[in-house]
């Protein structure tokens, strides 16, 4: 469903995270092949903290995963 906004009623941050989230887990599983530029483990947090570079174009996006999952690849 689009979000209908314009300048004089802008959408709510959490309204665009939130239909952004719903647009992502339709996808499901995704596989994706790029370069860790960054990562960040936090002390005390079961989340790691990632940056993915794309290996040919000047795009990267922020990635978490679990912890777990991390220590296990």
């Amino acid at each position: 469903m689009a979000l209908e906004t314009s300048p004089e009623s802008p959408a709510p941050v959490r309204q665009v995270a939130n239909a952004i989230a719903g647009w992502v887990d339709r996808l499901g599983a995704v596989w994706v092949e790029g370069q860790v530029a960054q990562v960040s483990r936090r002390p005390g947090l079961n989340t790691v903290f990632m940056t993915l570079r794309d290996g040919v174009a000047d795009v990267s996006i922020p990635v978490t995963c679990s912890r777990t999952l991390f220590d296990s690849l």
